[in-house]
């Protein structure tokens, strides 16, 4: 059988006719109603139009919610989002007990949403949520937070000090600094005092009311760092050592992470090195690269990672002997800034996020922000 042919002009001839057709018809139909006395009605027409666009996305929106579990549970998944972690001293893991759940809980810097800023926050070690933030803040580039065993001091740009409750966050006061802060001094004994240090400018702070007083740099060669030790200065350093720095664990031992000259080396080599409280070297370990590790104690151990090397490396080594207890040279974790832990959780801050590892086998338990971010 066949079909019959059609006549005339072909399909895309016929086509171009009809789009022509259909484009004078619109155009005409727009050019007999574009007069001053139908600009009312099409005012009308859009802003009904969008009323139905508005109207559709609302009841998107509530159907959304209701499949998610409603609205407020999305408020809170938003509000324990860390988007990055914040480089730097803001960003600093301060390890703490703060909810009373027998797991150690942590301070630091990130940046969250709902408004999206800033924040200093108090996670929660068990499950990593926001316990409390404070914030939006803009911090400095200097010290951005101290603890006592109650509160929280914090620092923003360009020197306001905000004293916050340590167990609920909530803000007991606010007061200018009278200076600017290169580095803060907590009173050896524990008491709610500090000193503000800024080269040779010295102000005693009380933490109860925030009133100063002259002071000056008595309390700054000995600092504790929750994570990391006593932090020291102007203490002889091992021989051939230099650009160390200096911690100390409760029972005396020091340690020190720099670099060393060695004969019949090129250049000076990355090292650690620990002596006990008489100063006779308990062990050393060296590493490869030009930059000294980063490195914490916390609970008998020794925490470092390798900086600027390939790959690099989280060890775990035994305060005493020095053993190497695991190595984890999986992540890339070039971009180390600071490195602090706890009974139960190491903290590696690297790039614009936080890797928290397993103090037991340095397994990866969580990320926090993006590590991949520069």
């Amino acid at each position: 059988m066949s079909y019959p042919q059609p006549q005339g002009p072909d399909l895309v001839d016929r086509t171009k006719q009809d789009l022509k057709q259909t484009s004078k018809q619109v155009g005409g139909f727009f050019k007999k109603y574009s007069g001053g006395q139908y600009q009312l009605y099409w005012t009308y027409g859009i802003v009904l139009l969008c009323g139905v666009l508005y109207g559709i996305y609302w009841v998107g929106t509530k159907i959304r919610y209701e499949f998610l579990g409603g609205k407020e549970e999305l408020a809170k998944a938003r509000y324990n989002t860390a988007d990055y972690w914040i480089k730097g001293d803001a960003g600093r893991v301060v390890p703490l007990e703060i909810n009373g759940d027998g797991t150690s809980d942590f301070l630091g810097g990130y940046t969250g949403l709902d408004p999206k800023g800033d924040y200093l926050g108090a996670f929660d070690g068990k499950t990593g949520k926001v316990l409390w933030r404070v914030g939006p803040l803009k911090f400095g580039m200097g010290p951005s937070v101290v603890t006592t065993k109650d509160k929280a001091l914090v620092i923003t740009y360009p020197h306001d000090l905000l004293l916050v409750d340590l167990k609920t966050g909530k803000q007991l006061r606010a007061v200018k600094a009278p200076h600017a802060i290169r580095e803060i001094c907590l009173e050896p004994s524990g008491k709610d005092v500090v000193v503000l240090k800024n080269y040779r400018q010295y102000t005693q702070l009380s933490l109860t009311d925030l009133s100063t007083s002259p002071g000056d740099d008595s309390w700054c060669e000995r600092q504790p760092l929750p994570g990391e030790g006593v932090m020291l200065a102007g203490v002889p350093l091992p021989e051939g050592m230099r650009t160390a720095r200096a911690i100390e664990d409760p029972a005396g031992n020091r340690y020190f992470s720099g670099t060393q000259q060695v004969p019949g080396a090129g250049n000076d080599i990355p090292v650690l090195i620990a002596r006990d409280k008489d100063g006779k070297r308990l062990w050393r370990k060296t590493y490869q690269g030009r930059i000294a590790p980063k490195f914490g104690y916390a609970a008998g151990r020794v925490y470092a990672v390798t900086n600027l090397t390939k790959p690099s490396s989280l060890y775990a080594y035994d305060a005493k002997t020095g053993k190497q207890l695991w190595v984890n040279s999986k992540l890339n974790l070039l971009g180390t800034g600071s490195v602090s832990a706890s009974k139960d959780s190491v903290y590696v801050q690297v790039g614009r996020g936080l890797c928290v590892f397993d103090p037991k086998d340095g397994k990866l338990k969580a990320t926090l922000g993006d590590e991949t971010a520069p």
